[in-house]
This record gives C-alpha cells, structure tokens and sequence, in this order.
C-alpha cells in the first residue's frame, strides 16, 4: 500500500479521530537515533498541543524532548534496531513551557529494497502519569500517616513532659525581676513554645494515615472561599496584600467537614501570600485585572467538579521543584518560615472528601486548583 496514497490519510485520520492514539508512519534513518515521520493523521499537531515542525523536522523532535528523557529515547532507539520494536514513555515540553506525557510505539518492517519502515501509535500518557503519580503520593502520604499514628503517643509523652516541666520551672521563677530571671523566664517560655509547635506538627502528621471523623454537611462555594480569605485577612494586611474573587453564580454545593475545607483552602491562600510577599519588591503593583492573588470558584461541566483555583503572582515554582511541593516536609520557605506540611495537609483533606489538588506554574507565579464534587 501506498502511504502517500491521500485515501489512506484519510482512512487514518478518520479511524485516529475518536480514539486516544494517533496512527502513524516512520522512515529508520541510516543514524542509530534518526527516526523521520513519514505519514500520520492530519490532527497530530493539534492532539499534543505541539507545532507541526515537531514531528516533521528531525531536529526540532529532539529539542522538544525533556533533557532528563533523551537518554532513555536514544536507548529505546538503539534498541530497536536491533529487535525491530519500539516503545517508551516520555516527557516533551510545548512551546508555553508546559511538560506533556508522550507514549510511542511502532513495529520496523523491512522491505526488499533495504528500506525500513515503521507503523506505530502515539498515545498522550499525561492523565495517566498523572494519575499514577497521585496514587503513589497517596501512599507515600498513608505511608506517613501510619508511621505518624504509632509514633505520636511515644513522641507526645516525652513532649509533654518538656513542656510541663517547662511551664512548673517559669512559675518556681522568683518575682524579681533582674537579668538573670528574665534570660531564664525568656529559655523556658521558648522551650515550652517550640515543644508546644512540635506537638502540633506530629497531630497534624496523623491526618495522613486514615480519614478521619467529619463533621459533614453542605457547603457553599462562596461561603468557603469567604471564610478562608478571612481566616487569612491578618497576614494580608501586614504585608500590605489583597485577595481578589471571582466567584460563578449558582455554584452547586459540596459536602464535607466546613472547618477542615476551609483549613485546605487557607493553606493554599497562605503560600500564595507568602510567595507574593517576599517577590513584593520586584512585582509590578497589582491591578483589578492582575491582583497579587486572585481565587476563582467555577464550576467544571466536563469534569463533573467544582473548582477552586488560587492564582499567585509570587513567581511560581522551580521546575525541579514542581513534583515535590506536595510531599511532606518539603518547603522552598526559609529555615522557620515553614515546615512543608501546608500542601501536604491540604492534600490529605480533600482526599477523605474525595476530592483532588493539582499544583502547577501559570504566567507570573503558581496555579493550585482544588476539586470537589458537588453534593449528592
């Protein structure tokens, strides 16, 4: 069969069209990584969100390639000219600077001419990794949870102890106030404070290892989004920062524990905060159009979900950085600005609300979405 023959492109066209693959056609080039595509059907460009030239220009298809995966590419290729097969999993970057999930696979026939061709699919993998990568943050995090659950008594009591025997040695302290009193009054009161912080950490540890007990009933969106940006007024105001909303009419609610959503979302508003702050100096000033952080509450027809996204123009995240920012304890704050719990907290609340975090870097800083489903 002809591949430039224009029935078949369409023919593959029509049979890619509803399925979640593109067809396609490779020449093996002499090289041991050259590979040319040849034939595919029409809407290839558009299906990855890539330019055209990607797939037709052999060096373009490397520079779009993530660093990190060219080795692994390269191997699969050598591979398979050796077995005649091809398979691998890899990232590409789009022109935006978003990071895309590829799965390519083709068979290498060779005909009596010497001529090698290859037939094969191309699968956008991103949802999948995507969810394979909140399945294993799950488990890291159930992981956590149950460790945290067996230790916390044996850390709690020898905590405890600190902290009381801290506060009995402020009030043993003599009336009198001279220099000696007050060094000693000021080494407890830290004492008791940091064994009082470290307590906190370990019982917010524990929400980690199972679902816990809510206190469930309907919410609306604007309500939640309100209490939030409320509970965080405080901070807003002492680094001179103001949240702007925008909120969709006639939200569907959500069901879940009030309190513990709104700790979700005030997490996220409080790394936003922080972000926008420290970047404070070096941002353009904030308009109504570009606020320093602005939560947008919408409802997601496609996806069946309430969405509550958090736009910060606090930079964004490192990309080496962006796969971590939910794990326990990791935090890009300074040494006792934070203990990286905040997204990781947020995390495991709307997991026992069945819902979902996703985390990634919009134009000028980072876009963190929460998603509910509505109630019942």
């Amino acid at each position: 069969m002809n591949i430039r023959d224009e029935s078949w492109r369409e023919r593959i066209t029509r049979l890619s069209k509803d399925a979640p693959f593109v067809i396609a056609v490779w020449r093996a080039e002499p090289d041991e990584a050259g590979l040319r595509l040849i034939d595919a059907s029409d809407d290839l460009a558009t299906r990855f969100g890539l330019p055209a030239k990607v797939f037709e220009d052999d060096r373009a298809w490397r520079e779009a390639i993530h660093p990190e995966d060219m080795p692994l590419v390269i191997a699969q290729l050598r591979k398979a000219r050796e077995t005649g097969r091809f398979k691998a999993t890899f990232r590409v970057r789009t022109p935006e600077g978003a990071v895309r999930w590829l799965e390519i696979a083709y068979h290498i026939h060779r005909d009596d001419d010497g001529s090698r061709d290859a037939i094969g699919y191309i699968a956008d993998a991103t949802e999948q990794r995507e969810r394979e990568e909140r399945l294993q943050q799950s488990a890291r995090l159930v992981l956590l949870g149950e460790m945290a659950t067996g230790m916390a008594h044996e850390l709690n009591q020898p905590l405890n102890v600190i902290r009381l025997a801290g506060e009995n040695a402020l009030h043993r302290l003599p009336d009198q106030c001279n220099e000696q009193t007050a060094y000693m009054r000021d080494k407890l009161r830290r004492i008791v404070a940091q064994t009082v912080r470290a307590s906190r950490i370990v019982e917010r540890m524990r929400i980690f290892g199972r679902r816990t007990e809510q206190d469930s009933g309907p919410i609306k969106p604007k309500a939640l989004v309100t209490d939030a940006v409320a509970a965080v007024e405080p901070q807003c105001r002492q680094n001179g920062i103001r949240i702007s909303t925008r909120i969709e009419e006639d939200l569907p609610v959500v069901h879940g524990d009030r309190a513990q959503l709104r700790q979700a979302l005030a997490n996220v508003l409080l790394n936003a905060v922080d972000a926008v702050a420290e970047r404070l100096g070096d941002s353009p000033g904030a308009t109504e159009d570009r606020p320093f952080v602005l939560v947008r509450a919408w409802f997601d027809p496609m996806a069946g979900r309430v969405r509550i996204t958090v736009e910060d123009r606090g930079g964004g995240f490192a990309p080496e950085t962006l796969d971590r920012v939910i794990d326990p304890f990791f935090t890009t704050k300074e040494p006792g600005r934070g203990v990286g719990l905040g997204l990781s907290i947020t995390y495991g609340i709307l997991r026992d609300h069945d819902g979902d975090l996703a985390v990634a870097n919009g134009d000028d800083g980072a876009v963190v979405t929460l998603s509910l489903k509505p109630a019942a």
